[in-house]
């Protein structure tokens, strides 16, 4: 019997052989099992149907003698098999896809445009239900059950089939997936599972495209009988049999993932931010979330996360950070193949994101100034605002979290005058005031650097601004400077960074990178931009001394600034020079934004 099987494949492989023009792209050409070091350990029966399918041009291999037969393939490669080992009518001269993200110039997946187009009008597939076909996207096992399924024209039946019992397919596909396994087209794993979700491998969809293959048998119209003429003819013209009409089974959009219950959404513990609570995955289930500024769709069954752009992992109960009201947060259930199996689209609103607490007055509070020690900074003047009763600070880097109105503060109990740790790396300071259950009411953020000292504000300020959209600030200065400054004319040679403290916010830095950034010296008397001279800071052309110090404007990108925001230009070190050209110690300066009069 089983050498009767072995030629009985055999037999098969032959026929696909002979029509491998219509297959592939060379009959000369053509492979075999043998031609690939990864399939030479199959027994014969299996190496004879790989044959059969790799001599007919449906499969190729993936390069370097190995046919990959562990390998995923996407939907675009699938569809050409489909669409192969089916007989459907391919049209290669078609340049445009009823898909939107189907395109001839992909060029990853740009050839199976035709394929693409004959699977649909086969009813085979719908794509993804919302115009797109994702030729790049995984074809799970439960996928390719129901388009071999559909490819059958066996469709209806699947939907009366009782179904599978078996946790690891999704409802929608268990009709499919039973008919899949009578028909002995795909069989369930080592574990008794069939393993709905996960990724189907080439040797899968090689052994599943075989066995539909062999059972396909094209429908045909019935042929009309002649009908009896009373005078004989000696031969009787014979009534050609009309062509086979092609199958065309209704398409079933893919269903999307059922929606995660059953949480709720509460402010979390640093400004704008929130947190997910009060909801447990299944068994092995982890999630992931997505912050975007549009809704999200609900993804398609058999989703893999890796297709889901910039998807991180999350914990309930963490903080998810730097929202604002209209944001919205996808939050994604994966199993352990990384299929998507339950979604849900979160808008939180504003009484369920997090308040920055109040920012500090200037004059709650001094710059910082050297500690007792090097690697030590302190506040020497500080003045707890209303409903403060006790402070704590914080050091670390500019990316620190400011914490929400009323919410605890992990920092270090402070009193003006104590140092503060400023050493390795450590440029940024958070202060805190607490109310008397330890909750922030206020808060400031200050830099410091030790190098040439700290920020003292005596040789330039920067002008008062007034709330509204802006597009430079002006930086005075009080001492003449060196030509070696004023001649500087790249803005990435001269200032550092541009801060934004909002009142009620987290900081953020102005883009200086851009071609809307610029600088312009203006040097006096007479307002004109020109240029001096360290040492003889006379105008150049001999009238006198210059009358007054110059003044810089910086050109920003258009900017919205609110009352209370803290602005802070803070410059290179060393690229400030008096007209001594000795280095001015002092490089940064701020400004609260005032409302507008």
């Amino acid at each position: 019997m089983k050498r009767k099987k072995t030629m009985i494949l055999a037999g098969l492989a032959a026929v696909l052989a002979s029509s491998a023009l219509a297959f592939g792209p060379d009959q000369a050409e053509a492979k075999t099992s043998a031609d690939f070091t990864d399939l030479k350990d199959l027994d014969a029966a299996t190496k004879a149907k790989f044959d059969a399918m790799i001599s007919a041009g449906i499969f190729e291999g993936v390069g370097d003698g190995t046919f990959g037969l562990k390998d995923q393939m996407n939907r675009a490669q699938f569809a050409k098999v489909a669409a192969l080992i089916y007989g459907l009518k391919v049209d290669d001269k078609l340049k445009t896809s009823s898909f939107s993200d189907v395109k001839t110039d992909d060029p990853s997946n740009g050839y199976a445009l035709p394929y693409i187009e004959a699977i649909k009008k086969a009813g085979i597939t719908d794509g993804m239900g919302d115009g797109r076909f994702n030729p790049a996207g995984d074809v799970t096992k439960e996928q390719l059950a129901t388009f071999l399924i559909r490819g059958l024209g066996k469709d209806d039946e699947a939907k009366k089939e009782e179904g599978v019992n078996d946790s690891t397919v999704s409802d929608w596909a268990k009709g499919y997936v039973d008919l899949a396994l009578q028909l002995k087209l795909l069989a369930n794993g080592a574990d008794g599972k069939f393993g709905g979700t996960s990724s189907a491998t080439r040797d899968l969809l090689v052994l599943g495209a075989y066995e539909a293959k062999a059972q396909y048998v094209p429908p045909v119209s019935p042929s009309p009988s002649v009908s009896p003429t009373p005078t004989a003819t000696p031969t009787a013209t014979p009534t050609p049999t009309p062509t086979a009409t092609p199958y065309y089974p209704p398409s079933t959009p893919t269903p999307t993932v059922p929606p995660i219950q059953g949480f709720d959404v509460t402010k979390g513990s640093v400004a704008l931010s929130s947190k997910i609570n009060s909801y447990e995955t299944a068994a092995n289930n982890t999630l992931r979330i997505v912050i975007t500024e549009q809704a999200i769709a609900v993804p398609y069954m058999g989703t893999n996360i890796s297709t889901i752009l910039n998807a991180s992992f999350y914990t309930i109960g963490n903080d998810i950070k730097q929202l604002s009201s209209g944001k919205n947060i996808g939050l994604y259930e994966v199993n352990s193949n990384d299929i998507i199996v339950k979604f849900a689209n979160i808008t939180p609103t504003s009484d369920q994101i997090a308040e920055a607490p109040d920012h500090l007055l200037l004059t709650e509070y001094s710059d910082l100034t050297p500690g007792s020690e090097d690697g030590k900074a302190k506040f020497e003047v500080l003045v707890l605002p209303e409903g403060a009763f006790s402070w704590k600070v914080k050091s670390g880097t500019t990316d620190m979290d400011i914490p929400a109105a009323g919410a605890p503060f992990g920092g270090i109990p402070y009193t003006q005058g104590n140092n503060i740790d400023v050493s390795g790396g450590k440029t940024t300071v958070i202060l805190v005031a607490l109310d008397s259950n330890g909750n922030a009411v206020g808060y400031s953020v200050s830099t410091y650097s030790s190098d040439p000292g700290p920020v003292v504000e005596e040789v330039f300020h920067l002008q008062p601004l007034g709330a509204g959209v802006k597009n430079s600030l002006t930086v005075n200065f009080n001492e003449f400077l060196s030509s070696s400054t004023t001649s500087i004319e790249e803005i990435a040679d001269l200032i550092a960074s541009i801060t934004v403290t909002p009142a009620n916010g987290t900081p953020f830095s102005i883009d200086l990178t851009g071609v809307q950034t610029d600088i312009t010296w203006f040097l006096y008397p007479g307002g004109e931009h020109l240029n001096s001279d360290e040492e003889n800071p006379f105008s150049p052309g001999g009238g006198g001394m210059f009358i007054l110090p110059p003044s810089l404007s910086i050109i920003i990108p258009g900017t919205s600034f609110n009352s209370g925001d803290v602005v802070r230009v803070t410059f290179k070190q060393g690229a400030l020079k008096n007209a001594s050209n000795s280095n001015i110690t002092q490089i940064a300066c701020e400004t609260t934004v005032i409302a507008p009069v």
